[in-house]
């Protein structure tokens, strides 16, 4: 076959393939690293077929490197140089993409649909297992198999590849079915996953292909496209039946999607020009304040690292400007393929990427980067040069942005393979190899691991360990000091950080700064348990009962509920590690409360406010004080 000789083959293959498990993510930087190697090798070859200038496609690119000027003005340099990567992977690619479609024409298209369909094979018997597994334990999150670190990432994926594998096909009864299979399986997973932008990316395109054959009177191909979109549209509802407890459309998840886009809209507004830099929506998100989100994200369990909305990040960090650029790269990539005789499928690429994109986070993945690079490289294939120039200069410029995100996406991955091992060193109790992993992880490329942990952080935390609970010596404590000290100039607004630079404070006996400290906590994360029980007792050491009692108010009415509902449970047992760790900490709450209820019903005159449970408590045992309390809380 002519497309084993084309590029365009092999690279949906070898970016699906590209899996490295000692990373914290397996494909993230691996492929994206790779896919930019290739591309500089590709544009080198192809040196010969080069424009001869830049097209607007490739100029609109070159103009979002601009947020790169703001390195010396944010918090994570390295979070800006993983944007600057992605940006310069998207140039690169799109450089040599245009140049393949104009040296191999046809044939390249050919090349590339069948790659795409033998890639749409291996994702889908790879996501098959995995699926039937999810399907039996009723949790769909755990149908991503062993290429793709979530299931949305997988149906993604292959949606984004669809229109690729339909574009054509080979000849002969062996090319016609290798497509029907391919591209059908792939539909029966994308339905089966569960993923609601996947399934109205799907939905979109279809109607727009229908819309479109109708317009050119193509009467066959509508009807075909209107009997695929009534399969999709029963499939969908089928699938939702199918979900049975779990749900689909979640109301908790939808008021948190809002929750994310009015803390975009606020970063916007605060810095429209030029936004709060590439890469820092993560680092800027909990500053505005988690109330309003689910209690695993306002306790501060889990850091939200994306707006589920890739215009609204791209408006947030790269300000107005970044933001219509964004928007105008996907118009008029849309525009010139959709006009091109054979640009429809190409269209609907760039289509599926921005209709998914306003609930998730394409930009960031590579096995979607590349279909909408490939897509936008057809469509700056087929457009007149804006600027003109000599070939080479096209082919200098694919080569540094792709060596660029080489560098970057390289360092990337080493630090993530080491932030993985001092990962591990935590949850085993390593301090050693905590301490020297934390280490060798930061470089200038990577400074916070994938859960958004500044890797100083875990470096503080490796001094703080001490064996048997020992108190750290004075030596141990100025070295975790400055290490969180570190960790919170990368990342200002990381909740552990600040609640173990706290804890430092209170061994220097610095409990006003220990206090401020925790109230920062508190102001971001306002369910965070172990800030609000540390307030308690700071606020007895000095003597402050009523702040005490305010801090007691800090823990959720229904997790005290649950807490006591369960102490009174006979024979009861923690469901996992988290509900163990969620019990201890509500029985130590318990205990405090107790504390600060015995001081508060000793006082003389309580405020006017209180004085109904300051009366209640009069002559009452310590277990009669915590009931009275709840009681007071629940009414």
């Amino acid at each position: 076959m002519k497309s084993l000789r084309s590029l365009f083959f092999y690279m949906p293959l070898l970016l699906l393939l590209s899996v490295d498990s000692g990373s914290q993510d397996i494909g993230l930087w691996l492929r994206i690293t790779l896919l930019a190697a290739a591309g500089v090798v590709g544009s080198v070859l192809t040196r010969k077929h080069g424009s001869k200038g830049l097209s607007l496609i490739g100029f609109l690119i070159l103009l979002l490197f601009l947020p790169l000027l703001k390195l010396d003005n944010v918090s994570a340099g390295s979070e800006l140089l993983g944007y600057g990567a992605r940006i310069a992977l998207l140039f690169t690619w799109v450089h040599l993409s245009a140049v393949l479609f104009r040296k191999e024409k046809s044939d390249g298209i050919l090349a590339l649909a069948t790659g795409a369909q033998a890639a749409l094979l291996i994702a889908a018997f790879s996501i098959l297992p995995s699926l039937v597994e999810a399907y039996k334990a009723s949790n769909i999150y755990l149908a991503n198999g062993p290429l793709f670190t979530h299931k949305n990432y997988a149906a993604a994926s292959l949606l984004l590849l669809v229109p690729l594998s339909l574009n054509a096909r080979e000849e002969g009864l062996l090319g016609l079915w290798l497509q029907r299979f391919s591209v059908g399986l792939a539909i029966l997973c994308i339905l089966l996953l569960r993923t609601r932008g996947v399934w109205l990316g799907a939905f979109v395109m279809t109607a727009i292909a229908v819309a479109y054959y109708a317009f050119k009177g193509n009467a066959q191909r509508r009807t075909v496209g209107l009997i695929s979109l009534g399969v999709i549209s029963i499939g969908i509802v089928v699938a939702i039946f199918a979900s049975g407890s779990e749900k689909i459309f979640n109301s908790d998840t939808i008021q948190s999607r809002l929750h994310y886009w009015n803390a975009s809209w606020e970063m916007f507004m605060d810095q429209p020009v030029t936004g709060v830099g590439g890469g820092q929506w993560k680092i800027e998100y909990p500053g505005t304040g988690l109330k309003g989100t689910n209690e695993s994200v306002m306790s501060g369990q889990t850091s939200i690292l994306r707006p589920h909305n890739d215009l609204l990040w791209m408006l947030s960090e790269t300000g107005i400007a970044g933001a219509l650029l964004f928007i105008a790269l996907l118009v008029l990539g849309f525009r010139q393929t959709i006009k091109h005789e054979r640009g429809l499928f190409f269209a609907l690429t760039i289509v599926g990427f921005a209709v998914y994109g306003f609930g998730e986070f394409p930009l960031e993945r590579a096995t979607l980067l590349l279909p909408l690079a490939t897509a936008l490289g057809f469509a700056a294939a087929h457009t007149k040069p804006s600027i003109k120039t000599r070939p080479i200069a096209g082919v200098i410029l694919a080569s540094i942005a792709g060596l660029f995100t080489v560098y970057v996406g390289q360092n990337r991955v080493q630090g993530e393979r080491a932030a993985k091992d001092c990962l591990d060193g935590y949850m085993s109790g390593n301090v050693r190899s905590m301490q020297i992993n934390a280490q060798k992880a930061q470089n200038v490329c990577f400074e916070m691991d994938i859960y958004n942990n500044p890797m100083a952080y875990f470096e503080g935390l490796s001094h703080m360990r001490t064996p048997n609970g020992q108190i750290p010596s004075d030596t141990k404590i100025n070295q975790a000091e400055a290490a969180f000290n570190q960790a919170l100039q990368i990342h200002p607004n990381h909740i552990l950080t600040l609640n173990q630079l706290a804890a430092v404070k209170r061994y220097n006996s610095s409990i006003g700064e220990a206090i401020d400290l925790y109230e920062r906590v508190i102001e971001i994360a306002p369910r965070n348990g172990n800030a609000a029980m540390q307030l308690m007792e700071l606020y007895r050491v000095k003597g402050d009962v009523y702040s005490s009692l305010n801090a007691m108010k800090m823990f959720a009415t229904k997790d005290l509920q649950w807490y006591w509902r369960n102490m009174n449970t006979k024979n009861y047992q923690p469901r996992g590690q988290a509900e163990g760790q969620r019990m201890q900490m509500l029985d130590a709450y318990r205990k405090s409360s107790v504390t600060t209820l015995k001081l508060f019903a000793g006082i003389n005159n309580p405020r006017p406010a209180a004085k109904s449970l300051h009366r209640d408590l009069q002559g009452k045992n310590p277990g009669e004080m915590w009931q009275i309390w709840l009681n007071w809380r629940q009414n």
